[in-house]
């Protein structure tokens, strides 16, 4: 063998050994780190902990640490009552009771807080016959000897406009808690309401002058002022409104309640100039907000001028950005029903309109749409909750026909005898119900 030869083959026995060499200490490392990440666990979640500082952070105003603090708790114990009666709390906060609901409701709670949480964002959102029949199914568990209770009741009967019962139970709560301001208050509602708007505001003025800043007298009297015509006034209530909001790190409720009424105010007064300022940080602080606000808009002119396809373009691209809108959800639902597009309206209906609060004609398209679809039982169990209240000779006529076809001959004679009350020149109503017999 040659020199050479030797020293080439010597060059590929170091190459052969530096390669071994090399993958066994890569083996060796691999080894070491998998044997070492079996070794170590996770750090434990205190949830106990996030949940107690989540609740000092929410009394502080920090409402992001808050909202951090429950989510880490849940994220550890997904069903956990406490940090899911955080969260709610946190979202009604921020105005956001429907997101609130469907935390709370996610879960099967047991205790007294978390039912008082779920009845306060039922009335929030408007739900007003959900939360008495909560406040009904559970009257042992509130205490009905706590003004909560009592209040939370006057609120509820108060939003479906039978005042008598909200006043019983306001003169509850006072009765048990005579200095309670927000039992007082819904008194002044109550005046007001009735039309004794004099009355209302002199009481209100009194209420104010014993509670100094609070909110929810001077958000009332701004109200009372407008309606009395006095926009200086109401401005001036608005504005020491805004001064007294309590400092927090999110843009609240109250905080929203309180600029979007000095906008209508402003604007009414025909100060665009100032309004927009106010309207300016209303849509800094929700961008999307205010971006689909207008988008909506422009699909109602766009409808105006018969431009359809045009108004579906939009409503489906705000539909992209919140999908549970349901302004939007409702009138595309409505859109495709008259395509034809039975289907795809039922699923626009699923995923936005909340059969409790939806206005009647939104209900009239939905009910209608299902009939189309041959779903009569659905018809029925969507809308029992909103008949009996109803003036809707339409509505009513639908539900009438479902229930007698679902197996409900009672409700429905009732409802199609309600209906041609209602309409007694409809005689297609009197021939349906004729033929029922």
């Amino acid at each position: 063998m040659s020199d050479f030869s030797a020293v080439r083959v010597r060059q590929n026995q170091s190459l052969v050994f530096f390669v071994l060499k090399l993958f066994s200490q890569f083996v060796f490392l691999s080894i070491f780190l998998l044997l070492s990440g079996c070794g170590v666990d996770e750090p434990e979640v205190d949830v106990n902990r996030q949940i107690e500082s989540g609740r000092a952070y929410f009394l502080q105003g920090q409402y992001r640490a808050a909202l951090i603090g429950a989510e880490t708790a849940l994220q550890a114990e997904e069903a956990n009552e406490a940090a899911t009666v955080l969260l709610a709390q946190v979202y009604l906060a921020m105005g956001r009771p429907r997101a609130s609901i469907a935390r709370l409701e996610s879960i099967n709670g047991t205790s007294k807080e978390y039912f008082e949480t779920l009845a306060e964002s039922y009335i929030n959102r408007r739900k007003y016959g959900s939360a008495l029949h909560l406040l009904r199914q559970n009257a042992k568990l509130f205490d009905e000897s706590s003004v909560k209770y009592h209040l939370q009741n006057a609120a509820a009967y108060f939003g479906i406009d039978e005042r008598d019962k909200a006043r019983e139970y306001y003169a509850k709560a006072a009765e048990i808690e005579p200095k309670n301001v927000a039992a007082q208050l819904g008194m002044v509602k109550l005046e007001a309401v009735r039309g004794d708007l004099e009355k209302a505001r002199l009481t209100a003025d009194d209420l104010l002058s014993k509670n100094p800043e609070n909110l929810d007298i001077l958000l009332v009297l701004s109200d009372i002022y407008i309606r009395q015509g006095d926009f200086e006034n109401a401005e001036t209530s608005l504005t020491e409104a805004i001064g007294a909001l309590p400092v927090v790190d999110l843009f609240t409720k109250q905080r929203a309640q309180i600029m979007s009424a000095l906008v209508a105010l402003l604007a009414r007064q025909g100060r665009s100039g100032e309004a927009l300022v106010y309207q300016r940080s209303l849509a800094e602080a929700f961008p999307m907000s205010a971006e689909n606000n207008g988008k909506f808009q422009d699909a109602i002119a766009s409808l105006k001028d018969g431009q359809i396809r045009g108004a579906a373009r939009l409503l489906e691209e705000i539909m992209q950005t919140a999908p549970g809108d349901e302004a939007s959800g409702s009138l595309l639902g409505i859109l495709r029903y008259f395509d034809g597009d039975f289907e795809s309206a039922n699923s626009y209906f699923e995923n936005s309109v909340d059969a409790e609060i939806a206005p009647p004609y939104v209900l009239r398209y939905m009910a209608t749409n299902m009939y189309q679809l041959g779903q009569l039982g659905r018809i029925v169990r969507s809308l029992e909750g909103r008949i009996e209240n109803s003036e809707d000779a339409n509505l009513l006529a639908i539900y009438g026909v479902a229930a007698l076809n679902a197996s409900k001959e009672a409700e429905g004679i009732k409802a199609l005898q309600r209906a041609i009350a209602l309409q007694p020149s409809n005689v297609r109503l009197t021939m349906i119900l004729a033929q029922y017999y």
